[in-house]
């Protein structure tokens, strides 16, 4: 890239078509090609994008942005080790400096108990994606439904972690990411009592999508079995065969009114007990968090409605 400066004159020549040629670093003469310079720093900004919007925009310098901070990364830290440049350690009277430019840095950072929520909310979702193994992109998407919640002040009146939770239960239904409520609620720390912590997610989550409007899918019984599956370590027949068994299941009116989780986990019984493989039922209801008598239940429903035989038959031929 060169671009023409034209206010030196050249020590060579006299002309002043001086031009300055970015990619090499240096300043020469176009006339008489003499090399004034040859260390010369671009001061403009990194052009690098990563999307075709900032591309597009080229106003973006730094590290990228992130929902997952409050300030969404834009301020810097002060760190916690107590050594200097060179890797000495700081006199007793630099660490008390130190530590009263990170009280007040954290004083200027979060100001206000919004933000105070907003930081408490996000911790708390990038700890639950985490725990349950959700994508970094999933918990990005849960983190942004938090802090619409709070700008809409949402929170006022309910749990700071009830919406943190209903957030990352959304963000994980818009995904199609099999998490149930449950799941959610287990590791939200709202499970104090029963089920009150599912309730809370549960009506933390029909407050957020009334009053945010975002679409979510709804979850099918695939969406479960095969981490199911998975978790239960069943062969690849028997997994083969509940999936044939789910896919009769949805194409009928057995699936109407059925709990998605209740479908899976009868689907995995039903095939491991006519294939003759040895997988308990207690094992089932525990891995989907349901029941044995929910197992029970859908088994007899899908029994008197379909031809598990030929289904599974069918499944050892392909």
């Amino acid at each position: 890239m060169l671009q023409t400066l034209g206010k030196n004159k050249c020590p060579e020549c006299g002309t002043t078509r001086i031009s300055m040629d970015y990619l090499r670093g240096e300043t020469f003469c176009e006339k008489c090609g003499l090399v004034l310079s040859d260390s010369v720093i671009d001061e403009g900004a990194d052009w690098r994008a990563y999307s075709s919007e900032e591309e597009q925009e080229k106003n973006r310098t730094g590290e990228p942005l992130t929902m997952l901070m409050h300030d969404k990364g834009l301020t810097t830290d002060i760190d916690y080790i107590n050594k200097d440049y060179y890797g000495a350690r700081l006199t007793n009277r630099a660490r008390s400096q130190m530590a009263r430019l990170r009280r007040w840095q954290y004083r200027c950072r979060v100001s206000n108990s919004s933000e105070r929520n907003l930081v408490l909310g996000l911790q708390e979702i990038k700890r639950m994606g985490t725990t349950l193994g959700v994508p970094e992109d999933i918990i990005k998407t849960a983190a942004y439904y938090h802090r619409k919640a709070v700008d809409k002040r949402l929170i006022v009146g309910r749990s700071t972690l009830s919406i943190a939770s209903a957030s990352l239960y959304a963000a994980c239904r818009k995904y199609n990411y099999p998490r149930t409520l449950d799941e959610i609620a287990s590791v939200s720390g709202l499970n104090r009592s029963g089920s009150q912590g599912r309730k809370e997610v549960a009506h933390s989550f029909r407050v957020l999508r009334h009053h945010l409007s975002f679409d979510v899918n709804i979850p099918k019984a695939m969406d479960y079995l095969g981490r199911f599956c998975s978790k239960l370590n069943v062969d690849d027949e028997c997994a083969r065969g509940a999936r044939n068994i789910v896919e009769t299941i949805e194409n009928t009116e057995l699936s109407i009114g059925k709990s998605p989780v209740s479908v899976a986990a009868a689907a995995i019984y039903i095939a491991a007990k006519y294939l003759k493989k040895k997988v308990k039922q207690k094992h089932i209801a525990d891995v989907a968090g349901i029941t044995e008598v929910t197992i029970r239940n859908r088994y007899k429903d899908i029994e008197n409605k379909i031809d598990i035989r030929k289904i599974l038959a069918i499944s050892q031929n392909t």
